[in-house]
């Protein structure tokens, strides 16, 4: 029963609440880099500049949802 309610930790489900790179301005769509793959993705929260944090809010037809967390990236 534990294990049917936990948080999925592969596939598309357990990708949602992670944080990722944005590598094309998100105005509001553009790619994002989560788990070191390149995802199309879309901002719930306005335009999001290249290099910011963002974390995945949801997902839906291969589309990331997300929402700017920080100023900058720490990726390299």
């Amino acid at each position: 029963v534990r294990a049917q309610k936990s948080k999925p930790v592969s596939g598309v489900e357990g990708i949602v609440g992670e944080t990722g790179e944005v590598l094309a301005m998100l105005m509001p769509q553009g790619t994002v880099r989560v788990h070191g793959e390149i995802w199309a993705a879309q901002s719930v929260s306005g335009n999001i500049e290249t290099g910011q944090i963002v974390k995945v809010t949801a997902i839906k037809n291969l589309t990331l949802f997300v929402e700017q967390v920080n100023k900058t990236a720490s990726f390299s």
